[in-house]
């Protein structure tokens, strides 16, 4: 007492040096229990009786001050003023520690510090020389459970791997027993709002139980090496034996519940591929499914989904997961991840990868009971344990595939000899199979008004190609023991409508001008780019109008025969007219009346403003029938005797079959209406022929 009153002397006449009157300042402070630890004095958080409060100089070497907190955790004391000082606040228990300070308004938070140096201590504060009351200065203190007890701790909710964390929450109303070793029950109580459970008991041996819901589990037990966070009890809610010494406090004996937590739902068979539950797309049954810790070390648990796809997962409490999705045949295929912006309807597996099948990490708080938002994808295989197969396609160009498929085309497997062994009809998207032993093959694909596209084997990629000719055949093929095929794809073109007017250009400046008629009777025919093969004739109707079609995707010339050798065409695309009222055909040089190379892109189904532009010569317009008025047969050859009309260019034809015809006579000028040509016999000719004269100019 003598040393402090020495040290408050030369400090309270510093105050008389400094020219401060010794008035005084009453500090009224409270000290409270901050029971949901926000460090803010909250309505019905009670004062803390008992604590010391003393204010000291900066330098603690003086004591101003000092009073003890009554019932209501008030206190109040007198200081001098014009001084700065420090609060200091002691607790009334060992255990009892310090809120968070300055959050908030000053009237309502903590101004003492619960870490640093200067733990214990309030920031420093200047007391102005005409300040009479400092009613601001409060202490928050979160209180320690056990207090004068010396057993006791927590049961808390625990995660998955059955230690505490800061945000493991406690668990209140659980009944705590205090056994001797023979299991008398010494001791009862309940857990408080935030799991806290204390005895006091006398130096000696003993056990505790903690009771439970049997659905509740109880977490791993001495789980980590901090015994402080771990759980201390069995599968039956038992510690083992401990024995309290004479002084000792145990506040490590801690009871750690697992809290199940529900994890699905849905597998899904993503018909378009695109990673989202489309309407009409359905749930997928059967599908197996494991739940793994988050190292992918540990399963937990397996299960298959439902027959409407959905699935459920049952999660030993918080922690880390990882649900693994197994496709059930080498060809199924998990959707994109992740994929738009709605988590509800997408997948959530990775689909390729080293993690392929595996969701990412799923972390579950100790809060969280249910999470069914984890759903799955998949593209099944077709083919399942098929060995033949693969798709029919709608062709692009070249034959290849690009996206849309044909459903409903018969497929039929035959053997070398043409005998059918089995059939099917291609489904949804386009997919067939044939479940075949080992042996050779050929496959036919038919349906009603399609059209094989023209191109077979294009390109290096077996995958994408077209492997049918024009008849839907594909070539012989050999399946191995043990081999599986699923490269036959079939490609189908849609008929392209291409059209649409011939009309007689009156005052020839390549515009249908108003009043300009149609023409009738027109030839028109449809070739490739390179002018061979022709693909379709027709002639322009009464009203001018005519139309071909194309056999899908590709590039393709239209020409177009002049009635007679003296009309000649208007001049093509006149910058006077518009697309729908111009000419196409070109009037000159080697492409004479064809037109420009008309590209049909992918999925057009029309073109319809290709026409035709023509000013006939005046004077009579008799037009004489082509026909053959004599046959003169040799070893060799055979001349054809035929009448027309005079000038234009012509050329003679044959067929076996009047459907392939092929060129016999090369292209001639003819001069008068009647004219006579050879036609060359092919070796060993023994069936009849059929002969056609076409004027082609």
């Amino acid at each position: 007492m003598i040393t402090r009153l020495r040290s408050f002397l030369p400090w309270l006449a510093s105050l008389f040096l400094a020219g401060h009157a010794l008035a005084a300042v009453s500090v009224e402070s409270r000290v409270w229990e901050d029971l949901n630890k926000d460090g803010r004095q909250d309505p019905g958080e009670p004062g803390l009786q008992g604590a010391t409060v003393q204010m000291w100089n900066p330098d603690f070497t003086v004591v101003a001050g000092s009073a003890v907190t009554n019932s209501s955790g008030n206190c109040q004391m007198t200081v001098p003023s014009g001084a700065q000082y420090r609060m200091r606040v002691i607790l009334p228990f060992p255990g009892d520690r310090f809120t968070l300070s300055n959050v908030g308004a000053d009237a309502a938070d903590s101004d003492i510090l619960p870490s640093s140096t200067h733990i214990g201590n309030s920031d420093i504060y200047t007391f102005a020389p005409a300040l009479t009351v400092a009613s601001t200065l409060d202490a928050g203190a979160i209180s320690d459970p056990m207090r004068d007890h010396n057993i006791g701790d927590k049961v808390f909710r625990a995660p998955i791997d059955g230690t505490q964390n800061e945000s493991a929450p406690g668990r209140s109303n659980t009944t705590v027993q205090l056994l001797n070793p023979a299991g008398a029950v010494l001791q009862s109580m309940v857990t408080d709002a935030t799991g806290f459970y204390s005895f006091k008991a006398p130096p000696g041996t003993y056990r505790l139980r903690f009771t439970h819901p049997v659905e509740i589990p109880t977490a791993w037990k001495d789980a980590g090496s901090d015994d402080t966070l771990d759980s201390d009890i069995d599968a039956d809610g038992y510690t083992d034996l401990f024995t309290i010494a004479a002084g000792e406090v145990r506040r490590d004996i801690d009871a750690g519940f697992v809290y199940p937590v529900q994890l699905g739902d849905f597998v899904w068979d993503d018909i378009d591929g695109d990673g989202v539950q489309d309407p009409g797309e359905p749930g997928l049954a059967g599908v197996a499914l494991e739940l793994w810790d988050s190292g992918f070390v540990r399963r937990f648990h397996t299960t298959t989904s439902d027959e409407n796809g959905a699935y459920n997962f049952v999660a030993p409490g918080a922690g880390g997961y990882r649900i693994r999705a197994i496709l059930a045949y080498p060809g199924d295929q998990f959707s994109p991840k992740d994929t738009g912006a709605n988590n509800q309807k997408d997948s959530d597996v990775n689909p390729g990868g080293p993690n392929a099948g595996l969701t990412d990490v799923i972390d579950i708080p100790v809060n969280v009971i249910s999470n069914v938002t984890f759903d799955i994808g998949i593209s099944p295989d077709p083919m399942k344990d098929h060995t033949i197969g693969d798709r029919v396609f709608r062709a692009q160009l070249y034959g290849l595939q690009g996206g849309l498929s044909w459903e409903g085309v018969n497929v039929r497997l035959l053997n070398e000899a043409g005998m059918v062994l089995q059939t099917t009809v291609s489904g949804s998207r386009g997919f067939y199979s044939f479940k075949a032993p080992p042996g050779t093959y050929r496959l036919h694909f038919y349906r009603e008004g399609f059209i094989p596209s023209r191109w077979k084997d294009y390109g290096s990629d077996d995958t994408i190609d077209n492997d049918i000719d024009e008849n839907g055949y594909t070539d012989l093929f050999t399946l191995l023991p043990g081999q599986v095929i699923r490269s036959m794809d079939a490609g189908f073109v849609e008929k392209v409508y291409l059209g649409n007017f011939v009309w007689s250009d009156v005052n020839a400046n390549g515009v249908q001008d108003d009043g300009e008629p149609g023409i009738p009777g027109v030839a028109l025919e449809l070739w490739n780019a390179e002018k061979t093969p022709r693909y379709g004739a027709t002639v322009s109707g009464s009203d001018g109008a005519y139309n071909l079609f194309a056999p899908g995707p590709g590039d393709y010339r239209i020409f177009a025969l002049r009635p007679l050798p003296a009309d000649t065409f208007s001049p093509p695309l006149s910058p006077f007219a518009t697309v729908l009222t111009d000419s196409n055909i070109i009037d000159a040089g080697s492409n004479f009346g064809f037109t420009d190379i008309i590209t049909i892109e992918n999925n057009v189904i029309s073109i319809s403003a290709l026409d035709v532009g023509i000013t006939l010569a005046t004077g009579p317009r008799i037009i004489t029938p082509f026909r053959v008025t004599g046959i003169t047969p040799g070893a060799t050859s055979t001349s054809l005797v035929f009448t027309g009309p005079s000038g234009g260019t012509y050329r003679i034809e044959r067929s076996p079959d009047l459907v392939t015809w092929t060129e016999a006579v090369a292209p001639f000028v003819s001069s008068s209406a009647t004219v006579t040509r050879s036609v060359a016999v092919p070796a060993g000719f023994r069936q009849q022929h059929f002969f056609r004269v076409r004027r082609t100019r």
